[in-house]
């Protein structure tokens, strides 16, 4: 195998790595970011505590 071979089998191996660390990194964000939309919407779903009625058990 010729060096400039195994020099360009080194900067294709660390490009992937690279590129897989960008894809992994996106992948993150995203979660966190629709994570935290549901979340906030979530919350803003939920009535205020003020308005909340006391849950009474029904009589049998």
């Amino acid at each position: 195998m010729l060096p400039s071979e195994k020099a360009e089998r080194w900067v294709r191996r660390v490009g992937y790595a690279a590129l897989a660390l960008i894809v992994l990194y996106i992948v993150v964000w995203a979660v966190r970011f629709v994570s935290g939309a549901y979340g906030r919407a979530m919350e803003q779903r939920e009535p205020p505590p003020e308005t909340q009625a006391a849950m009474v058990e029904p009589v049998r």
